[in-house]
């Protein structure tokens, strides 16, 4: 019955209403584009530290595999 409803309206959504709807959290979301900025991230972050990272990682794994 709600499906009925929604696909009869003709008029857009007023702006009061539109605002409503997003301060209730009823906006549209892309799953898609919160994995690209999280791709985005990690390639920035490897440009940026990727060689501090793995040195760092190489001295705790060296420390970790001679028992000291």
């Amino acid at each position: 019955m709600a499906d009925e409803e929604q696909d009869s309206r003709t008029e857009a959504p007023t702006p009061r209403r539109l605002e409503r709807a997003f301060e209730e959290g009823q906006i549209g979301f892309s799953s898609d584009f919160v994995a690209g900025l999280l791709l985005l991230a990690g390639v920035l972050f490897f440009m940026l530290y990727g060689r501090q990272f793995l040195d760092h990682l190489q001295g705790v794994l060296r420390y970790f595999s001679n028992g000291d």
